[in-house]
């Protein structure tokens, strides 16, 4: 089995259809699993949710991160900074309404440095996914993938 990342410009459910359609043509018989955030989803950002909830069946249920890239990424910090992160979430209500960039680009900086919505600023090495896989199972951190 191979794994093959392919970015669809956002996570904008027409950018992720439309990549998803040009694969499928390329690849008929491979199984192809949609990752996206959340966050765009449960606030309906340019009808994702409507769209979302109305694709055909030969659109595969998507695979969710929750809420959105950079809280994947800082699961794979240590345990007090994921604390850390998830108190200055909790603190703006984003797992109830969801924050965007603009109001937490600054604030996930002190935890990884000088950071631009896309790049990849974590090495993955084994440290960052045992990190990942401890905050995973961790109940009481509410953001998952």
């Amino acid at each position: 089995m191979n794994f093959g990342p392919k970015p669809s410009n956002g996570g904008q459910y027409c950018h992720v259809v439309r990549e998803f359609k040009k694969i499928r043509k390329n690849n008929p018989r491979s199984i192809i699993n949609i990752w996206v955030d959340w966050d765009r989803y449960k606030r309906n950002d340019a009808r994702d949710m409507d769209n979302y909830q109305n694709k055909p069946s030969s659109i595969p249920n998507f695979l969710f991160s929750y809420m959105n890239f950079e809280d994947f990424l800082s699961m794979h910090l240590e345990q007090d900074k994921v604390n850390r992160w998830w108190v200055l979430c909790n603190g703006r209500n984003h797992f109830n309404s969801p924050s965007h960039s603009s109001e937490y680009i600054s604030e996930f900086e002190e935890f990884i440095g000088e950071y631009r919505k896309g790049d990849m600023p974590i090495d993955f090495d084994c440290h960052s996914l045992d990190n990942l896989k401890i905050n995973q199972e961790n109940e009481s951190i509410p953001f998952k993938s």
